[in-house]
């Protein structure tokens, strides 16, 4: 109702054109979203089964680093708005064993 008589409102002007932005990017995400329900996608991913006496016998690979090295690998982690979707939910001691894992490959620009 408001919206209507802007006119004689001016002082809600901006109230009004924010609350009818915010209204319109509510309604391109739900078209968003309705469009990725209706969109052909994978119900799921698996992998083989691994047998318990492989898991047995399983051991986390391990690349030796310097201190300086590993330090400054967590701070890239810690920092990283998107590595920390991949480990922003891990305690700190399973981020210094994936940091232990990890290798140097050396790749040309």
């Amino acid at each position: 109702i408001l919206g209507q008589h802007i006119d004689k409102y001016p002082q809600y002007a901006e109230f009004i054109r924010e609350a009818n932005e915010l209204e319109s990017l509510e309604r391109a995400e739900q078209e968003k979203i309705e469009q990725m329900k209706e969109s052909n996608r994978r119900q799921g991913v698996s992998a083989p089964a691994i047998s318990e006496e492989k898991m047995k016998d399983w051991r986390a690979p391990y690349f030796e680093k310097s201190g300086e090295t590993k330090q400054g690998i967590k701070q890239v982690i810690a920092t990283n708005e998107k590595l920390q979707v991949l480990f922003g939910h891990l305690a700190d001691n399973s981020v210094l064993g994936v940091i232990d894992a990890m290798s140097l490959v050396q790749v040309e620009p």
